[in-house]
């Protein structure tokens, strides 16, 4: 009786190789794809990181060129003086009434 179960097994076999061999191959392939997608993800989340590396390195490039844009101009300078003459007026201003009374 396991001699005919095995005879039947081995033709079995024989019959599906081709279909087993198939579909090794397309295991192997598969398998294959799947190594190639990891690394593509893995390349794409270090462009990713790096975008965003240069994009904060452009974002303080331009703060600081704005930053000495307006150094440039004088308007930094500017302001502080105004705001400093500003705060001379309001104490001579106080001088002035606190020496009337």
């Amino acid at each position: 009786m396991l001699d005919k179960i095995r005879m039947h097994e081995m033709r079995m076999n024989k019959q599906n190789h081709s279909q087993v061999v198939t579909l090794n191959a397309i295991t192997q392939k598969k398998k294959g794809l799947a190594t190639e997608l990891r690394a593509v993800i893995d390349r794409v989340k270090a462009m990713d990181y790096e975008s965003k590396d240069l994009s904060n390195a452009i974002s303080a490039k331009e703060h600081d060129y704005e930053e000495k844009m307006r150094d440039a101009t004088g308007q930094a300078m500017l302001q502080k003086l105004k705001q400093a003459i500003a705060e001379i007026k309001v104490e001579v201003r106080n001088d002035i009434l606190h020496k009337r009374v």
